[in-house]
């Protein structure tokens, strides 16, 4: 089941890291997952537009075991997943009011983002860890300048004082992440 947080704006808010310019072995590793990432939400944003599924619950559950076959058991995953292909399900139906050539066409999400929340991504002061499959796990740290320009915030993420809620990757050709942390607190 999906838990939906109501959260005011005053207690959210969005820190942007860059990551120090990763190996060749971990970049190549990086865009593996980026196009598997994609090839999921689009996976899920075509079950969804088929059978018009209501809720991301019901998605969840009737998408579950074809997906597990296809990109992994982790429950975790499909719901990060689920979330990603609503929200590009709303934002291309939006574009559509606007755009006429967008009516009536599938919504695609493009390769090169992915937002996961915390059983997935570990964070502390130094880095995330993401965990590509429960035992594989790809650390990525975070660049000194960025992160001192936010130790305050990184530190109480890592205390316990304020809540991680999700973290956005964006690749860079030049070999690093720009990572986008949603903070609650």
């Amino acid at each position: 089941m999906v838990e939906v947080l109501i959260i005011s704006s005053a207690e959210l808010e969005i820190i942007s890291l860059l990551s120090v310019t990763l190996t060749h072995e971990k970049q190549m590793k990086l865009e593996e997952e980026f196009k598997r990432y994609a090839d999921a939400v689009n996976y899920v944003i075509r079950a969804i537009m088929q059978e018009h599924y209501p809720t991301a619950g019901k998605t969840i559950t009737e998408v579950q075991d074809d997906f597990a076959e296809r990109f992994g058991r982790r429950v975790e995953y499909l719901q990060d997943i689920t979330k990603s292909a609503r929200v590009t399900i709303g934002q291309h139906r939006r574009m559509a009011n606007l755009v006429r050539t967008m009516r009536g066409k599938m919504p695609r999400f493009r390769e090169g983002k992915m937002i996961f929340s915390e059983p997935i991504v570990k964070l502390d002061s130094k880095g995330i860890r993401l965990f590509i499959t429960r035992d594989d796990v790809l650390p990525i740290p975070f660049d000194k300048h960025s992160r001192n320009a936010e130790s305050d915030i990184l530190e109480d993420l890592e205390r316990g004082r304020r809540r991680l809620d999700r973290i956005r990757l964006t690749r860079h050709r030049e070999g690093f992440v720009e990572l986008d942390v949603r903070v609650i607190g």
